[in-house]
């Protein structure tokens, strides 16, 4: 998982003079800790999108909503429909990117139609799948074809991210802190935090970007 913060930013959005390099080592060391519970809270990665759309493929339990990675644009979807070794394009009228036309990430699909039971060409389908054979059946997959990542990390998560460390910081007897030394004010740092050490005001940003499904 990437880092959500720079050292250079986290100065910048709490307020420490840029050339105060005393607890670098300790907010170097905080930075990715606090990064991956930041994203093992909310079940996602904030990757920022880079390069060509790619094609991932994801199961389906035929609920209508298919989980997907958080991605800037979706340029295809297909499915296998469970038949082994098959691939059928939904067109555009059969599923939605959400959460709706004006998000800047998608991270779910609803499906509204495909060919996913057994049916008959008479219903305007190509293919017959219920004259397959049932050795070739398998769990649903949808492959979805997208941009994956994030236009940027947003600007709240950042946020949360150096309150969080800095929350860290403020606590000399916190559960982060692995040895001190009083006298030449050094501290080590174990590098590490559960959820519960994300401190109120970070999670008051955080949840409106925890996965809904």
């Amino acid at each position: 998982m990437a880092d959500l913060l720079s050292l250079v930013e986290f100065k910048a959005l709490t307020g420490v003079d840029a050339t105060n390099n005393m607890d670098d080592p300790q907010i170097t060391a905080l930075i990715p800790a606090a990064s991956r519970t930041i994203q093992s809270f909310v079940d996602r990665k904030f990757e920022v999108a880079a390069g060509p759309a790619t094609e991932r493929t994801f199961q389906y339990d035929g609920a209508g909503v298919v989980d997907i990675d958080d991605c800037t644009s979706v340029t295809s979807v297909t499915t296998d429909a469970g038949v082994l070794g098959e691939v059928y394009p939904l067109t555009g009228h059969q599923w939605t990117a959400q959460p709706g036309d004006e998000a800047e990430t998608y991270y779910y699909l609803l499906v509204h139609s495909g060919p996913f039971n057994s049916f008959s060409p008479e219903m305007g389908f190509e293919r017959n799948l219920d004259q397959y054979d049932a050795g070739l059946w398998k769990p649903v997959t949808i492959s979805v074809t997208a941009t994956w990542g994030w236009p940027a990390i947003p600007a709240d998560v950042k946020l949360a991210a150096a309150w969080t460390i800095q929350d860290a910081l403020s606590k000399p007897g916190g559960d982060n802190i692995s040895a001190e030394a009083i006298e030449g004010y050094s501290r080590s740092w174990a590098g590490a935090f559960s959820s519960l050490a994300l401190p109120n005001r970070a999670r008051d940003l955080l949840v409106n970007y925890q996965r809904a499904f």
